[in-house]
């Protein structure tokens, strides 16, 4: 079965709806997560939690997504 499914980025996707103060982000993409992540503009929503499994990353996008928070303070 093949299906199509439209799709957004998660910055428009915020926009659109007017989510700007946000407290928590919690994402579970099996595995995907750090792409979902890396789409939050943390300069304009900077939520107080951003929750995400880890387990199925890589070492070196764990590396990178951990630097990527590291310079917004998380």
């Amino acid at each position: 079965v093949i299906a199509f499914v439209q799709c957004d980025h998660l910055y428009n996707i915020l926009n659109k709806h007017n989510f700007f103060n946000l407290d928590l982000v919690h994402v579970d993409a099996e595995g995907y997560d750090w792409l979902i992540i890396k789409q939050l503009n943390l300069e304009e929503n900077y939520p107080k939690i951003i929750n995400f499994e880890f387990f199925d990353l890589t070492s070196e996008h764990y590396q990178e997504i951990i630097t990527h928070l590291n310079m917004y303070n998380y």
